[in-house]
């Protein structure tokens, strides 16, 4: 069962929306703006508000959402988000658009500053811009007790329909890292996807540890990976990874791991 509660002024062409309410069991998404274009959509013009859409995983998988959006299987790491809410602004068109969005959920918030483009001669969409994060709780998210919150700031770029022909980039800088009892706080990621393959550059610049790690993924068929560390001044047992008798002892290595 859907409500929807809808007031706009002006012709299909060229509509202000002064409010919009729809909503669905828990769901719901509450909106107002300005629409001018319509019915060709793609050169319709939308300038949007997104006072607040609120949804959860159960929420989403419970409804009848058609043919299409029922194809859509989310992974079961979503449902330990919980309650999402999002709000934000859309302006642009289709092919052509920038949006704002702070998305809050049980794990932490995000802000994301992203535009789309759509070229004339592709059909392809390239999504790019920052994601910014106060604080967002990984290790509850991936369920892992080791790790724990983080604050977040990165650009992105990415583009593809499929696995065979995504291309994207993610550059990122970590700080409050929690991991093992401790908080690191430089903490630097660099990381492209060009299909089924992935490059990652991870350093860790801290007091308990200097490391530079460079590694491919591969997933053509089989699961193949290479990986390089260069390791400097590692103190296992501050890091809380193994106990020695010498508490300040230090470890410097290069370790080198493939599998294919």
């Amino acid at each position: 069962k859907i409500a929807i509660n809808f007031k706009g002024e002006g012709w299909i062409s060229n509509m202000r929306v002064k409010d919009m309410d729809i909503r669905s069991n828990n769901t719901r998404i509450l909106a107002y703006g300005n629409v001018v274009g319509l019915p060709y959509i793609k050169n319709t013009y939308f300038n949007i508000v997104i006072k607040d859409v609120s949804c959860s995983y159960n929420d989403f998988i419970s409804q009848r959402l058609g043919t299409i959006l029922s194809k859509v299987h989310l992974p079961k790491i979503i449902e330990r988000l919980g309650e999402v809410e999002l709000s934000g602004k859309f302006k642009g068109m289709i092919n052509n658009f920038a949006t704002n969005l702070l998305v809050s959920c049980q794990e932490g918030e995000l802000n994301i500053n992203a535009k789309g483009l759509t070229p004339n001669n592709s059909n392809l969409t390239t999504y790019s811009g920052e994601i910014n994060s106060t604080r967002i709780d990984i290790g509850s998210l991936i369920n892992n007790s080791m790790l724990g919150g983080t604050t977040l700031m990165a650009d992105f770029s990415v583009c593809g329909k499929s696995m065979n022909d995504l291309k994207g980039e993610l550059k990122g800088n970590l700080n409050d890292f929690f991991f093992k009892g401790n908080t690191y706080n430089a903490v630097t990621v660099n990381g492209q996807v060009n299909g089924k393959e992935v490059n990652a550059n991870l350093k860790v610049n801290d007091n308990y540890i200097n490391m530079d790690l460079d590694g491919k993924v591969g997933f053509n068929g089989n699961l193949a990976f290479d990986v390089e560390a260069k390791i400097n001044n590692a103190n296992l047992h501050k890091m809380n990874i193994v106990s020695f008798a010498d508490t300040n002892a230090l470890i410097s290595a290069n370790v080198r791991a493939n599998c294919s």
